[in-house]
């Protein structure tokens, strides 16, 4: 299988991160998997996506203080 790996933008760069995916896409490589610091890529026809990111709060039970 045909895969690419790239190191992404900073996790907080929110609008960055949406251009990146969505130009990615442009030339052919379609987002599978996001780490936490290599995004994969598969190989697929070139299109015009537009990559969108959301925000959700932490509900998770480490809680600090």
């Amino acid at each position: 299988m045909n895969r690419k790996y790239k190191f992404h933008p900073g996790e907080y760069e929110l609008g960055e991160n949406e251009k990146f995916y969505s130009d990615m896409e442009a030339r052919g490589w379609r987002l599978v998997k996001r780490g936490r610091y290599l995004s994969r890529f598969a190989p697929v026809e070139p299109s015009a996506a537009r990559y969108r990111i959301e925000v959700y709060p932490f509900s998770g039970g480490n809680k600090c203080g």
